[in-house]
Parts: C-alpha cells; structure tokens; sequence
C-alpha cells in the first residue's frame, strides 16, 4: 500500500520545495544564545505562508554548532522573507555571535515526512 502511494505521489507531482541547510559556528559559549536567537526567527516565520519548515537544532558533541533546515515555496520566498523586520532585527542580534563564516546547502525538496500537507494540496 505505501509503495502506491509513492508511486502516485511521484508519477502525479513534480512540485518541489526551495530548501537550506545551514550550518552556524558560534563564538565559544554563544551556541545556546545564537540557538534561541534562531528559534525566535523560526516563530517568526511561522506567519510566513510560503515557510513549510524552519527547524533549529544543535550538534550533539558541539553545542556551538547550531544548524538551521528550511523548506520554502522557492529562492524568492526565502530571499524576501530575509527583508522582514523582525528577520533584519535577528540578523543583527546573531551576527556578533557567529565566529566565522556559516555554511549552506541549497537542497531542492521533493518530499518526506512532515511535509505531506504541502504535497497533498499540489497534487
């Protein structure tokens, strides 16, 4: 039965989703304050209609690392919700936080777990 439904969902749908997986090295000790700073965009894009997803997370052996994953309509979605006030302010607040540069993936979405709802409604 699951197997069908792959099927149909990929002979039916050739929708995919922007995505980004970055990857943030913080200043020794601010991995918890960049983390939460990052959280709090997350909430904020949670009134973003074309953000499916904007999970933070942290590396099990250095929680300095945080990591952000993102699935998004397109670039353009993910480009013009940067513009967003409360973005701009959080930008500003983890800069002096993040030691280096961040690293990123653009990753093309094509489905999964979590985002059948999206999936579902572009078929």
């Amino acid at each position: 039965m699951l197997d069908i439904q792959i099927m149909k969902v990929s002979q039916k749908s050739s929708i995919t989703l922007y995505g980004f997986s970055g990857k943030f090295t913080a200043k020794q000790g601010q991995g918890v304050a960049l983390a939460e700073l990052l959280t709090h965009a997350a909430e904020a894009m949670a009134n973003v209609e074309s953000c499916h997803l904007y999970v933070v997370s942290h590396d099990v052996q250095n929680p300095d690392i945080v990591c952000v994953f993102e699935a998004w309509d397109s670039k353009e979605a993910h480009d013009s919700a940067l513009t967003i006030p409360a973005a701009k302010e959080i930008i500003a607040k983890a800069r002096p936080l993040i030691d280096g540069k961040p690293e990123g993936q653009v990753l093309q979405i094509r489905g999964g777990h979590g985002l059948q709802d999206f999936f579902k409604k572009s078929i």
